[in-house]
């Protein structure tokens, strides 16, 4: 019991620990987005940021990421 309370609360850390690094990530791209000298397809962040292409998608119709 006290094995499987260990895990979960691991998890947990791990899940917060990617998500603030994400949202690290994702403020040096709208940071330096703005002025931009080269433009990457979705396929080439998705590649970087080692995600998910929907998770690229959501980020994009959020507004997390720029576009043009």
């Amino acid at each position: 019991m006290y094995s499987l309370l260990c895990i979960v609360i691991l998890h947990i850390v791990i899940i917060q620990i990617v998500h603030y690094i994400t949202q690290y990530i994702l403020k040096l791209i709208n940071v330096k987005g703005k002025n931009m000298e080269k433009l990457y397809t979705a396929e080439e962040v998705r590649v970087a940021l080692k995600m998910k292409m929907p998770t690229i998608r959501s980020w994009i119709h959020q507004q997390r990421l720029p576009v043009v």
